[in-house]
């Protein structure tokens, strides 16, 4: 069972489960714990004003995903470079085949 599916199921028969999760939501941004356990710019993404969709929380939504991605893919663990570096240590040159990782 994925994920989702798991979430929509408990959902469903835990009314605990499925308040504490409107309650990520829409009230996370002010949970004590979330602000303490988060890096400000996930935290950032709990905003109510997020699912008002206004232009000015697309902007900042966008604006976060490019900046997050740049700053993962500049990383010194990013996938192309642990490759690359076991590559080197392997004494390959042109390798047959590179197959897509990700580092989680």
């Amino acid at each position: 069972m994925d994920a989702l599916k798991k979430i929509k199921s408990y959902i469903k028969i835990n009314k605990f489960f499925a308040e504490g999760i409107i309650n990520l939501f829409f009230e996370g941004s002010t949970a004590p714990i979330l602000r303490r356990v988060l890096a400000l710019f996930e935290f950032k993404k709990l905003d109510i004003n997020k699912f008002n969709f206004s232009l000015d929380s697309l902007i900042d939504t966008i604006v976060r995903y490019k900046v997050k991605g740049s700053y993962s893919a500049s990383k010194e663990n990013n996938p192309e470079a642990i490759i690359e570096k076991v590559l080197k240590e392997l004494n390959k040159t042109k390798p047959k085949i590179i197959i897509e990782c990700s580092i989680v």
